[in-house]
């Protein structure tokens, strides 16, 4: 297979990208070992944004993530077996479940454009003016890690998407915070945990405790005040409880919710929903990393916090 007949890289999603690449693949009738083959080949042919580069890692599990999943391109050759579509729940004795399907959940764009109009003109500065408590003009993780977290808390936080570290809150300090990119938005239960792969890491879903923030990024090229103006709805109109939200230093807003009182189903559908306005379903996946509060991008720029809000 030439592998130019695969997509160039985006700018952001790499992740996302890799696993579309990766199910591409698979319904081309690749086994796994010549799907994660193929696939190394072309991303050493890509060019990746600065600081940005793909582990062997990264590609392996993107192929044995499209390997069990459900997902196939149209006019696919390969036949897979169902995976349940379940709601997986976390267990304090054994932690998260090895598969975690994401929501099944296309953009609705009539529901999408109904939200924008009902939002009027709500925009980017008036979530600045929701908040309370005005963050610092000067950058600060430290002060939005205290807003979010407590000093005994895990973190796994990372200066880059290959390089990262678990520590408690109170081991971490502002310098540090400064110069990283990412952070796992839930509390990791322990310092290290198996990866699929069959390594141990700090950054994967079995060393990750129980939900305590879910995040919702836009991943449909909405301009930053439509992305306020979804915000805005699920905290108005689905009464969701916003702790934080953070520029990517990009062209892209997180939007931390608190969720840690909310039942996993009635969770997952409230997700599903924002899913449907936009929001990237991978980061229904407790390890995900998100955008650092107040941290620097690869480029080195701020990512700046509007709102902090979030109760330990």
């Amino acid at each position: 297979m030439n592998s130019r007949q695969l997509f160039p890289p985006p700018e952001t999603g790499v992740h996302s990208w890799l696993f579309g690449r990766a199910v591409h693949l698979r319904g081309e009738g690749l086994d796994q070992h010549t799907a994660v083959a193929e696939l190394s080949r072309h991303v050493a042919s890509c060019t990746f944004r600065a600081g940005r580069s793909v582990s062997e890692g990264e590609i392996t599990e993107a192929v044995s993530a499209a390997f069990r999943s459900t997902t196939l391109p149209r006019g696919s050759r390969s036949v897979v077996s169902p995976i349940v579509d379940r709601v997986a729940d976390y267990s304090e004795v054994t932690g998260w479940p090895v598969e975690m399907p994401l929501p099944r959940v296309t953009v609705n764009a009539e529901r999408l454009a109904s939200v924008l109009t009902d939002a009027g003109g709500f925009e980017l500065a008036d979530i600045w003016e929701m908040g309370a408590i005005r963050p610092p003009e000067t950058p600060s993780p430290r002060w939005a890690m205290n807003r979010l977290f407590s000093e005994t808390d895990i973190l796994c936080i990372g200066r880059s998407s290959s390089s990262f570290e678990a520590k408690p809150l109170s081991a971490w300090s502002n310098d540090e915070l400064l110069g990283a990119q990412f952070i796992v938005p839930n509390p990791l239960r322990k310092t290290a945990g198996d990866t699929k792969a069959g390594g141990l890491s700090a950054h994967c879903r079995d060393a990750t405790g129980p939900r305590r923030y879910i995040v919702v990024e836009s991943d449909t090229g909405l301009d930053p005040d439509q992305q306020a103006k979804v915000i805005h709805h699920l905290v108005t109109v689905t009464k969701a409880d916003l702790a934080a939200v953070v520029l990517s230093g990009g062209k892209s807003v997180h939007a931390w919710f608190r969720c840690d009182s909310v039942p996993s189903r009635k969770l997952h559908k409230w997700f599903s929903y924002a899913v449907s306005l936009g929001a990237d379903p991978r980061l229904w996946l407790p390890e995900q990393f998100v955008r650092l509060p107040d941290g620097k991008r690869e480029n080195g720029k701020r990512q700046s916090v509007l709102f902090a809000e979030g109760s330990k």
